[in-house]
């Protein structure tokens, strides 16, 4: 089944993927509490002037609605896996969640990446933001600011998501590691968002982290070989058996 998305918003662009936040947030979850009560506790003016606390505060809810889908990183941040390897993982779940940013990365900036693009400037990114805003199903359009703010923004977070990086207007495109933990994890998202686990090997979320089908082959080939999955391909028939039954259940197993 495929996974609620929220609305595509000008707040979520602009304020990225609040990466520490929400890594700190999650990490003191308490389950039996409501967000408001989550958050109070866990930051208790600690976030820096009370403007900024309201605005986190109202990024995160509009983020996660109601936390349930976002159990799984809920699961792994408090259980203390590190936080490279969960912002990878939190940034494949942001791209089955927010549309336009999965447009962005998975439908232009990966295939530039392919293509031989070193760099991206902001003013590479107005046009393909234009088509994905309109993509998104958007009822008003963006005026000419608004467009360049988005792009901005849109190269913003992916240099915290570490797709990107340097601190000048140009980015460059990260060199990109992945542990075997998260690349289960991430199979485990794919198949509950695809609903079948012969799509793993094919799907564009790979491209988070710049990896082509032949990489994406290869490494489930090398994990089929140390049975960590059960990988079989003949011609276009693909048989993949992942260890759990969806991403709650491999969190819950994945650092125990």
């Amino acid at each position: 089944m495929s996974a609620t998305r929220v609305s595509t918003s000008q707040r979520l662009l602009r304020k990225g993927a609040l990466i520490t936040e929400t890594y700190r947030l999650f990490q003191g979850w308490r389950g039996d509490e409501t967000f408001q009560v989550n958050f109070d506790r866990v930051f208790s003016g600690g976030l820096g002037t009370l403007a900024w606390q309201k605005e986190v505060k109202a990024t995160l809810s509009a983020r996660f609605g109601d936390f349930a889908n976002a159990r799984p990183l809920l699961i792994l941040a408090r259980s203390g896996q590190p936080l490279d390897s969960w912002v990878q993982c939190y940034s494949v779940w942001l791209a089955i969640h927010e549309p336009l940013f999965r447009d962005f990365v998975c439908e232009w900036l990966y295939p530039e990446y392919a293509a031989g693009r070193y760099c991206v400037r902001t003013e590479d990114v107005i046009d393909p933001m234009a088509k994905a805003w309109n993509a998104a199903g958007k009822t008003y359009r963006l005026s000419e600011y608004g467009l360049l703010r988005a792009a901005r923004d849109l190269l913003r977070m992916a240099r915290e998501l570490r797709i990107l990086e340097g601190k000048g207007p140009a980015k460059t495109f990260a060199s990109i590691h992945i542990d075997d933990e998260v690349a289960l994890f991430v199979c485990h998202l794919i198949i509950e968002e695809e609903g079948t686990s012969s799509k793993v090997p094919s799907s564009n979320l790979w491209r988070i982290f710049l990896m082509s089908a032949e990489r994406v082959h290869e490494m489930l080939l090398r994990l089929h070989q140390f049975r960590k999955v059960q990988y079989h391909v003949a011609g276009s028939l693909v048989q993949l058996a992942v260890p759990c039954h969806n991403p709650t259940e491999y969190a819950e197993g994945v650092l125990t």
